[in-house]
């Protein structure tokens, strides 16, 4: 056992707890609009509405395609996702 853990530890790399934060956009920027790619293929013209600090403090409803970023860089944009009835907060 001792022998297949000290075979791991040389072959996985070191866990690095290093938080990645994507580039904030420029509250100047509130209201332009963009285009983006979402992760199943298509291109989705969204509006820049804000920026808020956590996930939880996002609106509870939105305009189709308003986007918000949270203070991690993260965005998130209020759409009807394929398949589904209603709208709500996807990560693109």
């Amino acid at each position: 056992m001792l022998a297949a853990l000290a075979l791991l530890a040389a072959v996985v790399p070191p866990f690095d707890a290093r938080l990645v934060t994507q580039p904030l956009i420029d509250l100047r920027d509130i209201g332009t609009q963009s285009n983006i790619e979402m992760p199943w293929g298509p291109w989705v013209t969204v509006t820049f509405r804000g920026r808020v600090q956590a996930f939880a403090e996002l609106p509870s409803s939105g305009a189709p395609f308003d986007m918000w970023q949270l203070a991690d860089g993260s965005c998130w944009v209020w759409m009807q996702l394929p398949g589904t009835q209603s709208f709500s907060w996807v990560d693109p």
